[in-house]
């Protein structure tokens, strides 16, 4: 009987404490203008908050789109932010833009057309705080199990 309070107390805990790696459903977002005002769309994916297609103000540039899109999450590629664009024969042409250093990038690479997607990548540099907080969570579960398994046995 012990044993099955164990195990239920495991799963219990294996189902709360796992992380879930999701992103929110892409949706179709439109921000407010001012009437009369041109407007573009545009797609952000990759590690934003809130990836999606865009309509936006035409003044809009990529570091605000960023932010509309609810900015860069954790780990989030900002110094090679990556702007696909259909040029005007069709050509299909990718723009690497850094705007971690706004003020070192121009004007001119911000700027957004209609239709341009947006993809922000992520960075694979592991740090000691992802190490560490990767094996403690399972060594904390085990640990757990056995203190709880311990004090049923001495009931």
């Amino acid at each position: 009987m012990a044993y099955k309070r164990i195990i239920i107390l495991l799963f219990f805990l294996i189902v709360t404490s796992a992380p879930v790696f999701s992103q929110a459903v892409s949706n179709f977002y439109k921000i407010d203008d001012k009437n009369g005002e041109l407007t573009k769309k545009v797609n952000v994916w990759g590690y934003v908050k809130n990836p999606g297609r865009y309509e936006v103000p035409v003044s809009t540039d990529l570091i605000q789109l960023i932010a509309i899109a609810g900015g860069p999450q954790q780990y989030a590629l900002l110094d090679e932010v990556k702007i696909f664009r259909t040029t005007d024969n069709g050509k299909q042409e990718v723009r690497e833009v850094n705007v971690e250093e706004p003020d070192k990038t121009s004007k001119a690479s911000l700027t957004l057309n209609n239709e341009d997607t947006i993809i922000i990548d992520y960075s694979s540099t592991v740090t000691w705080k992802d190490i560490f907080g990767f094996i403690y969570a399972p060594v904390a579960l085990i640990v757990s199990v056995i203190y709880i398994a311990d004090r049923i046995k001495n009931k």
